[in-house]
């Protein structure tokens, strides 16, 4: 498994102000597989009833990325 960082939109009718974003560290074996298990995160993290294909990924990173600190 590889580490990934990875960023979504939250769906957008559920955000009052504006755009606002997740961010995962997830293990995948590949970049979309990764997207798919932050999105199931994101989904659980906010008890969200939609499907978890509705957090859009903005950016996937290899790697787990702390700021500018890569691990």
């Amino acid at each position: 498994m590889t580490k990934y960082s990875v960023l979504l939109f939250y769906p957008s009718h559920i955000c009052e102000n504006g755009p606002e974003t997740y961010y995962a560290h997830v293990e995948a074996k590949t970049a979309k597989s990764a997207v798919r298990k932050a999105q199931a995160e994101a989904a659980t993290e906010n008890d969200y009833e939609g499907p978890a294909s509705d957090f859009k990924p903005d950016l996937v990173l290899l790697g787990h990325h702390f700021g500018l600190e890569i691990k």
